[in-house]
């Protein structure tokens, strides 16, 4: 069964140093070629990054001119907004369609050896894309619309920079998988994020934030540590030779970074629910 779920999700049965990204894609940009070109991935990356931002504004739209109406107010006035809603519905689009793939990727990789775990895949590709290139919409619309400080941006600027080395030459389809599988807790965190100041004391928020910190806990502080030392501890000696090495060490300090700010905010999580277990009101708390 594994070995028929590697196949589906591509993921490599025998090493292979050759890259394939945009040739198994659903959207290839060089046809009949078997490499990608960097133009060819320049421009595959701004197509899908403006499939994002028409997506982001008709949400937005159909925020304004439906859904706020029937939405309960926030306590937050800020939050009342069209585009605070709005941004959202893209959101959850892009955890459910990036956690989905990207957990049945890590399936695939149960049983494969650290050269395999160091090359893509076309479902790790696809879904790299697609969580690359809502990254950078996201923080060029959401930082100009004022709906991130500066927490999220340097969240979105680690992830951006990752996705771009990792999908752009292909590799570390593992740390790729366990990446963007952290998304999973997003799914829970978006409704959160919607509802915590509308209807504070409903079940549904609560039991939302609960889901939240524990799919925190399991992915992005357990899974994403264990991600982090993996790459760490190997790749030097497994990187695919069409890696340019400055790169394979620039994703190191980088992955680091990325989860001291992952350790911080489980800090800020832990005090929400040791406040809320106490009877607390934590809903302002910056974890979120």
């Amino acid at each position: 069964m594994n070995a028929t779920l590697s196949a589906i999700l591509g993921v490599p049965d025998a090493f292979d140093s050759s890259p394939r990204c945009g040739v198994t894609m659903l959207l290839p940009v060089d046809p009949g070629a078997s490499v990608e070109s960097a133009a060819g991935f320049a421009t595959v990356v701004a197509q899908v990054t403006l499939v994002w931002c028409v997506l982001w504004y008709a949400s937005v739209l159909f925020a304004r001119l439906w859904l706020l109406k029937w939405l309960p107010r926030s306590s937050v006035e800020s939050e009342n907004g069209s585009f605070f809603v709005g941004q959202k519905f893209p959101a959850m689009l892009k955890v459910i369609l990036v956690s989905g793939m990207a957990n049945a990727c890590l399936w695939g990789f149960q049983d494969k050896s650290l050269e395999q775990n160091f090359l893509g895949g076309p479902a790790i590709e696809i879904a790299g894309l697609l969580f690359t290139t809502f990254e950078i919409a996201d923080l060029v619309l959401a930082t100009g619309h004022r709906l991130m400080d500066w927490e999220y941006v340097v969240h979105h600027l680690l992830h951006i920079v990752l996705g771009l080395i990792i999908r752009g030459n292909c590799m570390t389809g593992l740390l790729a998988a366990v990446l963007m599988a952290q998304e999973t807790s997003g799914i829970f965190l978006n409704y959160f994020l919607l509802m915590r100041n509308r209807a504070p004391n409903h079940w549904s928020v609560t039991a939302s934030f609960v889901l939240f910190a524990l799919a925190f806990f399991a992915y992005r502080i357990v899974l994403g540590t264990y991600g982090t030392y993996h790459y760490v501890r190997y790749y030097r000696d497994y990187l695919p030779p069409q890696v340019p090495r400055w790169q394979g060490h620039l994703i190191a300090p980088v992955l680091v970074l990325a989860s001291i700010l992952q350790w911080y905010w489980s800090v800020q999580i832990g005090r929400r629910v040791f406040k809320k277990l106490s009877g607390g009101d934590a809903r302002q708390s910056k974890s979120d």
